[in-house]
């Protein structure tokens, strides 16, 4: 939360809790409340299948609960920036999603529609980011990188290099919102590299 809140410098608009279910019925799932305006409260429940003596969780795959808390951390933060900005992002996210390489991979998931493929962006670049600055490195980075370049998001390592140029001028940047239009612009610039190539 700490290095959120440094990195944003805003407060987080929606409340995260990771919930272990004994229940088993399925790996992930998600319960949300939308309180109104951005609050919003998010509960992802995680399946245990196997228990000790001591009644601990025996079946749990840390690496992967480390992974997910990070990603929906992030979303606590990143979401209010694409809520709050989304007239002007809703363009280069559709130009984005008609991408093939793109949209051949969103199209069944959450991800398939404007408002979330931002919300994704922001929190898929922030979470590198995150995990360069906490012992990553350059070779994490650079998985990271390639991880969502696969997944849809091809216009991701422009996008971590502007939120490395904010890092870089925090005297002048006091928040990432004040930071929005080089964002902005960087989605911009790759919706309009697909639209030429598009013809």
């Amino acid at each position: 939360q700490a290095w959120f809140r440094r990195f944003f410098a805003l407060p987080p608009t929606e409340t995260y809790r990771p919930v272990l279910s004994l229940m088993g019925a399925s790996d992930l799932g998600y319960v949300r409340v939308n309180h109104g305006g951005e609050r919003r409260a998010t509960y992802t429940v995680v399946a245990v299948k196997g228990m000790d003596r001591q009644g601990l969780p025996t079946a749990l795959n840390q690496a992967a609960m480390e992974r997910l808390n990070l990603h929906e951390t992030a979303h606590a933060y990143a979401n209010q920036l694409v809520d709050r900005n989304l007239a002007r992002l809703q363009r280069p996210a559709e130009i984005l999603l008609r991408r093939p390489a793109t949209w051949t991979r969103v199209k069944d998931s959450f991800y398939n529609n404007a408002p979330f493929l931002m919300r994704e962006t922001f929190v898929r670049a922030v979470a590198i980011k995150y995990a360069e600055a906490h012992g990553g490195g350059p070779s994490v980075r650079e998985r990271e990188i390639a991880e969502q370049e696969q997944a849809g998001f091809v216009w991701m390592r422009a996008f971590v290099e502007q939120l490395d140029a904010y890092e870089r001028d925090r005297a002048r940047y006091k928040t990432l919102q004040d930071f929005l239009p080089a964002l902005i612009a960087c989605l911009d610039a790759a919706a309009a590299g697909q639209a030429r190539s598009q013809g």
